[in-house]
Parts: structure tokens; sequence; C-alpha cells
């Protein structure tokens, strides 16, 4: 789908300090979702401090791609809002289908 990644080059505390955004692919294509986090992580911002933040098209409870982050490095802050209110109740990020209930 032609995704990309968009790097800003800032100065925190006196350092350099990367922010970046992306658009991972999307449905079932785990496995370049992955190839674009190995990227992301291991060769444009290896070694910089930096936050990345964006779409990653992932579910939280899909465990085996769930589980190739680094958890201690990100946060998923759909996870974390989706805690704060009633689990019962649906979150749509597309059209209500099952698949993304």
């Amino acid at each position: 789908m032609g995704r990309s990644l968009l790097v800003a080059e800032t100065v925190f505390n006196g350092k350099p300090f990367f922010v970046a955004t992306t658009h991972l692919e999307s449905l079932d294509n785990a496995k370049r979702r992955q190839e674009q986090l190995d990227l992301i992580q291991n060769d444009v911002l290896k070694g910089l401090e930096h936050i990345v933040m964006g779409d990653f098209n992932m579910d939280y409870r899909w465990e085996t791609e769930y589980n190739y982050i680094d958890w201690d490095m990100y946060v998923d802050l759909w996870k974390e809002l989706k805690e704060l209110k009633d689990p019962s109740e649906p979150s749509w990020t597309m059209a209500k289908t099952s698949y993304f209930n």
C-alpha cells in the first residue's frame, strides 16, 4: 500500500531527539508489519533517542503478532485506553465486523 515513515529531528534537553510517525500495513499482512517494524527499530532509529507513534494496525488480542513487539520500548495506547472503560463495550476502528470487534 505504499506505507511510509515520517521522521522529524528536534533537540530535547540539549540532545538530538527524533519523533516518528507511521501507518503500518493493515489486514492480513502480519509479516509485512514485522518487516516494517524491524526497519524502523533496527535500521532507521537504532541508537537514537526517539518516539514512534502511529497506526500499527495490530490488535492486542493477536498474540503472535503482539508478542513480536518489544514492550519495553512501546506502549499500546489503544489497549491502555480500552482498559479504562467497560471492556464489554465494543470498540470499532473499521466497519462493524466481528474481525474488528
